[in-house]
Parts: C-alpha cells; structure tokens; sequence
C-alpha cells in the first residue's frame, strides 16, 4: 500500500510538473550582463553565470533582455569593491578585505539582493501566466495550510455482496481561492456483523494525493470536486461456503483512483465543515491467492462529514 501511495504521489507531481515546465521556462526575467573588472574578467564572469543558476526567477541572457545587471569590480589604494546595480535602481556595494575569501560570498550576497528588488521581476503581470500557473502560484505561494479530521461509512462490493464499514481520515491541504492541493491518510472497518451474513469488510486503510476544485471564489460555501490518486488495503473475512467451516480471509492491496463531491461550509472562518460523498476506482481485484473467498473487483463508496482547521 505505502508504495502504490508514494509512486501515485511521485507520478501526480512529474505530471504537473512536465505541463508547466514549457510556461514556467517563458516566465524567468530575461537578464543581460555588463560585468567590468580590472583583472580577471572571465573569472568573475564564470562565477557570476554560475551563481545565477541559483535564481530561477532570472535567465542571463545575451540577448532580448528584460533586464540588466552591471557588475564591476575594481581597485583602490589597496582595497578592492564589488558593486551590482539592476536596471536604474540604487547601486549596491561591498568592501572586499580578501578578494578570494570573500568575493564568492559578497557576490552570493549582492545578486539575492538586487535581482529580490528588480522591477521587472517584481511588476511581472500574473495575466500573462497560464492557467496552470496561476493555479500553482495560488496554491503555493498565496496558500494556507489547513488540516482537516473526517468520518465516514464505506460501501464496498465484496465476492458476496455488498460490505459496510466505518471509518476516518486525516488530511493536509494547501491552497487559496479556487485551487486546493491535499494528501490524505484513512482506515478503519466493520466492528460488528458476522461472516454468515457475507463477506465482513474489517479492514480498510489508505492513502492518496489529489487536487480540489471550489467552485465558489468569494461566498462563506462553495461546492467542489476533488480528483486523487492513491493507495489502499482491504481485508475482508467471510465462509467458503453456505456459512459453515472456519472463517476465511481475503485481503488485498492496490492503487486507485479517487473522485470526490461535496459541499464547504464556514469558508470566512478559523474552521471549516464540509459534507461529501467520494468514490474510490481500484486498479486491481481484492484476489487472495491463499483465501477460498471468491474474488472480486472492489470499488467503494464513501458518505462522511469533515471538520478543517
């Protein structure tokens, strides 16, 4: 179960991630260089690239500049000064006491500083994102983290009908406005009824990773969707045959697909409450190789509440 659930996960986010690369590559400030220096110019020009590649938010460039960066290094009385300044914003610079002690860490320094205060960057219009992201910006930039505790009745199809459990979960989400992503933990199983009746669902425990949609931006409620991706076990008991001989057992475990619908209530609060109604799509047959229990494809129903905060 756990590696069905973690290569579910990996699997979502190379997924999310291949479909913005392309816009998210359009999106870094295209910055061209003037670096002056009284020795070792291709020195400092090497080690200023190769610093850069620690701002994704900015691409040096040599041409179709969004920006420019100046850097000079130079000498005086024995002294030696780095100075940086973005486009026509105020210069910054440092005092080096040991030029190869310190000019690594002072240009490491300075380029953090002015590319954070580039206007270019910082004036960047949000409407010339994709709508994946601004989605992702929405989520992981202008998000909140809430955690929310479920409870829920499971409806399950087993070899001999239809099995019912209880249960409850505990998520994490993060998101803003519309988009919400989240990864959910849940167990729990029929802690009554008797195998003559069926096959008893006693065991079901997951987890999964997946994305929500609200469809309200502004009001206190909003219904949603949610789409998800996971891992889970099932452990049935039940007889062989006409409810005689030993109990048997039949368990299973697989990935699934989860789709969720409900309704958030309280969404202008500390707290939030919600009712849903979910379906859980395995991958696979619930198929114990040493179980008499007949086999059987397995989706699930959920009907629950949840409490976020």
């Amino acid at each position: 179960m756990l590696h069905g659930t973690l290569r579910s996960m990996l699997l979502m986010g190379l997924l999310m991630t291949l479909m913005s690369a392309p816009r998210l590559a359009q999106a870094k400030v295209k910055l061209c260089l003037d670096v002056r220096a009284d020795t070792e110019l291709s020195g400092l020009t090497k080690l200023l690239r190769a610093q850069l590649l620690h701002h994704p938010s900015h691409l040096a460039v040599d041409k179709g500049c969004d920006s420019y960066l100046m850097v000079q290094l130079f000498s005086l009385a024995k002294a030696h000064y780095l100075t940086l300044r973005i486009n026509q914003e105020v210069p910054l610079r440092f005092s080096l006491k040991n030029l190869q002690a310190d000019l690594e860490q002072k240009l490491k320094e300075a380029l953090r500083r002015v590319l954070k205060r580039d206007p270019v960057y910082l004036g960047r219009d949000i409407r010339e994102y994709s709508r994946l992201e601004r989605a992702m910006r929405s989520v992981l930039v202008r998000g909140h983290t809430r955690f929310r505790f479920e409870i829920f009745e499971v409806l399950a199809r087993s070899g001999a009908g239809a099995s019912f459990a209880s249960a409850a979960g505990f998520s994490l989400t993060r998101g803003s406005e519309r988009w919400r992503v989240f990864a959910r933990v849940f167990g729990g199983g029929a802690v009554d009824g008797t195998p003559r009746e069926g096959q008893v669902l006693r065991v079901v425990a997951g987890g999964e990773a997946g994305l929500t949609y609200e469809f309200f931006l502004r009001e206190t409620w909003s219904p949603y969707l949610s789409a998800s991706l996971g891992g889970q076990l099932l452990h049935f008991e039940g007889y062989a045959s006409s409810g005689a001989g030993d109990v048997e057992t039949n368990t299973d475990r697989g990935a699934f697909f989860g789709l969720r619908a409900g309704v958030r209530l309280f969404r202008a609060h500390d707290f939030d409450f919600d009712v849903f109604v979910a379906a859980s799509v395995p991958f696979f047959l619930t198929q114990d190789p040493d179980s008499l229990l007949p086999g059987a494809y397995t989706p699930q129903m959920q009907v629950g509440v949840g409490v976020g905060f």
